[in-house]
């Protein structure tokens, strides 16, 4: 390939020096780290701005035995670049942060204000589908509910009006469903909300799902009998798909087994059987 042109080169700077929340450093003027004392009431200068990532990553390069190669090559894989904007992932900003702790501790909130500055707030994270069809039945009552995050981040959870701290490995996270919470939801339709805060303690959006919470088992209304025909009602629409077969149904007398067909109404709420007889 040919060199990269003038403007790819200023490109490059402006995204790199973004991502590291120094945005305002870019250009050609020379900006001294160490000019003056600091002061930390009065904000950062760009000087100290620019000095306070320099030492969080000596810091990093402190951390790694000295092997700069990987501080560069993670810092290189962590940058996300477009054109002249940049941002730096939740693995990069945690190895900048984590080089300011090994820098000096009282270091880190000012690190931690100059890495946000060049921080996109992070995606909301995901929330895979709960009991396989998203319907919590009586015999699912401590279900996980899972789904993906951001590396480094924190994952809470609105269900049922209340917010949850969830179990978070790596890219993923977890929680599992307590009678409280199946109890706060109450029967019905539920959305379900997560949300991640970042290693800078940023916070995302909401991640939603909607579900729906049955463990309550239909109630039984009315029978009617017409011929072999015999009509029961609930108080409920029922789920043709999970229907007990016509054996499981025992009609007055009759020995069990008695019924040989049954058809589920969803919306009249019903389930006719056919006796044999």
């Amino acid at each position: 390939g040919g060199l990269a042109d003038a403007t790819a080169v200023t490109n490059a700077n402006a995204a790199v020096a973004a991502a590291f929340g120094l945005a305002d450093l870019t250009g050609t003027s020379v900006v001294a780290t160490n000019g003056g004392s600091y002061d930390a009431t009065d904000g950062m200068s760009d000087g100290e701005k620019y000095g306070a990532i320099l030492a969080a990553l000596s810091g990093a390069d402190f951390a790694s035995s000295g092997d700069s190669q990987v501080v560069i090559d993670n810092l290189v894989a962590a940058l996300d670049i477009s054109g002249a904007t940049g941002a730096l992932s939740a693995a990069g900003q945690s190895a900048v942060i984590a080089g300011a702790a090994v820098v000096d501790s009282d270091f880190i909130d000012d690190v931690l204000n100059i890495v946000r500055a060049g921080a996109a707030v992070p995606p909301a994270p995901t929330i895979n589908a709960v009991a396989t069809d998203n319907i919590i039945n009586a015999d699912e009552t401590g279900s996980f509910i899972t789904g993906t995050n951001e590396t480094g981040a924190t994952v809470d959870l609105s269900i049922g009006g209340n917010t949850r701290a969830a179990t978070v490995s790596g890219t993923t996270w977890s929680y599992t469903l307590t009678d409280a919470d199946l109890t706060a939801m109450g029967q019905g339709a539920e959305t379900l909300g997560a949300t991640q805060t970042d290693v800078l303690g940023t916070t995302s959006s909401a991640g939603t799902r909607v579900i729906n919470v049955d463990t309550v088992a239909p109630v039984f209304s009315s029978a009617t009998v017409s011929g072999r025909t015999l009509v029961l009602t609930y108080n409920e629409a029922l789920d043709a798909t999970s229907m007990p077969l016509p054996s499981a149904f025992r009609v007055g007398g009759v020995a069990q087994g008695a019924p040989v067909a049954g058809v589920v109404d969803s919306v009249a709420k019903t389930l006719t059987l056919t006796l044999a007889s």
